[in-house]
């Protein structure tokens, strides 16, 4: 019989066994997050030409005039066939990943399980790892960031990217230093700021 002041005890039990992929499926899912990523931050950029806040410089006009529109919402429609193309881009890519189902026993998916990660908590895992499992995303993620000064990952350049498919309090709500991801140590922040740089 135990201690009543202590509450109700654990029950504990031992793990069940983990069924690991093949090296030949897990680089298969790693290749099809790799091209749901791109599509992403390609996605992200497409959406930054469109907006004007990724623009070039226009000789005599107003300093920074498309960016500043762009922040501020107050211009879109410069680039609706890249959207367009992005966004189908994205679907074959999601497609692609719920269609097989070895997804569900993949790293992504065991590490989902392990730590009770939702999925848009796996999703942010693959943003965060993109650029140093697949290197040449680097750029991508830069051109998206559209700022020297600005870490290769952070918490702006995590919403850019998944923002049209999770809402930015969602998104931050899982970059909470109490939500699984950062409290078990998938991604943790860099420099003792919280949540970001990544």
């Amino acid at each position: 019989e135990h201690d009543k002041t202590l509450g109700v005890p654990a029950v504990l039990a031992p793990r069940k066994p983990i069924e690991h992929p093949s090296t030949e499926t897990a680089n298969l899912l790693l290749d099809r997050y790799r091209e749901l990523i791109a599509a992403m931050a390609g996605a992200a950029v497409a959406r930054a030409w469109d907006q004007g806040r990724l623009s070039a410089p226009v000789e005599g006009g107003l300093p920074f005039h498309a960016e500043v529109s762009g922040i501020r919402g107050r211009s879109t429609g410069r680039a609706p066939e890249e959207i367009t193309r992005a966004q189908q881009e994205i679907e074959n890519a999601f497609t692609a990943i719920r269609a097989d189902p070895r997804t569900q026993l993949g790293p992504l998916a065991l590490l989902g399980d392990e730590f009770a990660l939702s999925d848009l908590a796996q999703l942010i895992v693959l943003v965060v790892a993109a650029p140093a499992l697949w290197g040449e995303l680097a750029r991508l993620y830069g051109i998206v960031a559209n700022d020297v000064g600005r870490p290769l990952c952070d918490e702006l350049l995590i919403t850019q990217i998944i923002e049209p498919y999770a809402r930015r309090h969602e998104i931050a709500n899982e970059l909470d230093r109490d939500a699984p991801l950062v409290k078990n140590g998938i991604i943790y922040s860099l420099g003792g700021q919280p949540r970001m740089p990544f």
